[in-house]
C-alpha cells in the first residue's frame, strides 16, 4: 500500500480526535475513491494517490469559479489547502534542467519515462518535455 495513503489514514485518526470533521470528511472520501480502486484490483501507489489529489484540487478550482456562497467558498478553499498538503514539491525549471544534465537520455521518450518513473506529479509535462527538446 502506498505510504502516501497511509499517512492520509493516520491524519485521520488525528483529525477525528482533533474534532476537524471537515478534514476528516474531506480526507475520507479521498480514502474512499482509492479503496473502490484497489478492490478492483489496483494496487494503489503514491503516484495514483497524488493524481487523484490532483483530481479533487482541480474540481475545487472549478467549483470555486461559478460559486457565490462565500461560507461554502472558504471551505472548500480549506479543503485544497488541506490536499496541496500531501502533494510532493513540484520541480523548477531549474531541478529539471539539473536532472536532465545529469542522466543521459536517448530521446525524448526515455526523458519522459524516467521522470514519470521517477518524480510522479512532482513536475509539469510540457516543460520537462520542452526542456528535453532543447537539450537533445
Amino acid at each position: 500500500m502506498s505510504a502516501l495513503l497511509e499517512k492520509i489514514k493516520e491524519d485521520i485518526k488525528v483529525f477525528r480526535k482533533e474534532r476537524k470533521t471537515h478534514s476528516v470528511t474531506s480526507l475520507q472520501t479521498l480514502v474512499g475513491e482509492l479503496n473502490t480502486k484497489e478492490k478492483n484490483g489496483l494496487v494503489i501507489t503514491d503516484a495514483d494517490v497524488i493524481s487523484l489529489i490532483n483530481v479533487f484540487i482541480k474540481n475545487n478550482n472549478a467549483t470555486l469559479s461559478v460559486l457565490s456562497d462565500q461560507g461554502r467558498q472558504m471551505a472548500l478553499a480549506a479543503e485544497s489547502i488541506l490536499l496541496n498538503s500531501y502533494l510532493p514539491r513540484r520541480l523548477s525549471g531549474a531541478d529539471v534542467q539539473r536532472i536532465i544534465s545529469e542522466n543521459t537520455f536517448g530521446s525524448i521518450k526515455e526523458g519522459m519515462d524516467f521522470f514519470r518513473n521517477n518524480y510522479a506529479g512532482q513536475y509539469n509535462g510540457g516543460d520537462v518535455s520542452r526542456i528535453l527538446k532543447e537539450s537533445l
